[in-house]
């Protein structure tokens, strides 16, 4: 037969049709709340991989302190541990549309370029044309223009005369408001002749130790941007926000006298394992575990006693502020 306690409960929701109808509406609603949330973690790693892996495909990119003569770039070649080299420049400029105008900077590329790409709003690798700019939708979008709409270029360097432009294409952009175009137009606009800010590269990790010991002595070079640093360092960014946003919603499940301690725990015991696992178990991507400045010590046994500490200091907390919770 059936159980005592399943009849009772039966009982009861039906007893109160009403009551039980709102309840499962709200447990619903909670779940497609929490569920629709998650899409922003699908939502992350697709910029991701339209970032670094579809149109910055380079390992690193080395820059100049001052823009060089295309025969620098036969330079860098030469380096130990270069495998693959391209050119770019990078120019800062004011562009506008009418009262509208926005501060970035042109990336100038070869049309034939394989380590940086540039793709459209379908997804589709483009091809820089032969003149005119390429905008990110982002920034067309701002400057309410498409396609054959021309811009005023101000330049932010040399003679910082304003040039107008024509919208060659639009493509797709998530970080920040980015211009493009053929490094060439790029050096006949600005007249300046063949110049380079530097060079995006393919590095050999076998060779990459001296590669960098080079570039320290190397004057004309400025710095060099690594792609895999950026990128665990952008995850791990992210991954604070989101988590920070957990922490906050998680802490008011607790009495208010005890919240913030539970928060702050949660926000301390979050960002010291973003920190940690986002800098050395990125999965498909270098890291830097071997750097003593990093992680001086052994990484778990470190991880487990900070986080011992935090959760010590949090129950400690509770139960001083909130004996009944503590004694249950």
């Amino acid at each position: 037969g059936v159980r005592q306690t399943t009849v009772m409960a039966t009982r009861h929701l039906l007893h109160w049709p009403w009551r039980t109808a709102s309840g499962v509406v709200g447990v619903a609603f909670a779940v497609a709340i929490l569920v629709g949330s998650l899409w922003t973690v699908g939502a992350i790693e697709f910029m991701i991989d339209l970032t670094f892996n579809q149109t910055d495909r380079q390992d690193a990119s080395i820059n100049f302190v001052q823009p060089k003569p295309m025969s620098a770039l036969f330079a860098v070649e030469r380096l130990p541990g270069v495998l693959v080299a391209e050119p770019y420049r990078y120019v800062g400029v004011e562009i506008a549309k009418g009262q509208i105008s926005r501060r970035t900077a042109i990336s100038g590329r070869p049309t034939d370029a394989r380590l940086t790409r540039v793709v459209d709003v379908n997804l589709k690798t483009l091809t820089l044309p032969e003149s005119g700019i390429v905008l990110s939708k982002t920034l067309a979008d701002i400057l309410q223009v498409n396609r054959g709409d021309s811009v005023e270029l101000k330049l932010l360097e040399g003679d910082r005369r304003t040039l107008t432009v024509t919208v060659a294409a639009v493509v797709q952009g998530y970080l920040g408001l980015t211009a493009y175009m053929d490094l060439t137009a790029l050096n006949e606009l600005l007249r300046q002749g063949s110049l380079i800010s530097g060079a995006n590269v393919t590095i050999d990790p076998a060779r990459q130790d001296r590669l960098f010991a080079i570039l320290k002595q190397t004057p004309s070079a400025g710095h060099i941007s690594l792609q895999a640093a950026a990128l665990v360092q952008f995850r791990s960014t992210m991954a604070q926000n989101m988590f920070m946003m957990i922490g906050v919603l998680v802490g008011r499940l607790f009495p208010g006298r005890a919240r913030a301690a539970v928060q702050i725990g949660l926000l301390v015991s979050v960002s010291v394992i973003v920190e940690g696992l986002t800098a050395v178990l990125t999965p498909g991507e270098r890291h830097y575990s071997d750097n003593s400045s990093l992680l001086p010590l052994a990484y778990g046994r470190t991880l487990v006693i900070v986080l011992a500490i935090v959760c010590t200091a949090i129950a400690t907390e509770i139960r001083r502020k909130c004996p009944i919770l503590s004694s249950a």
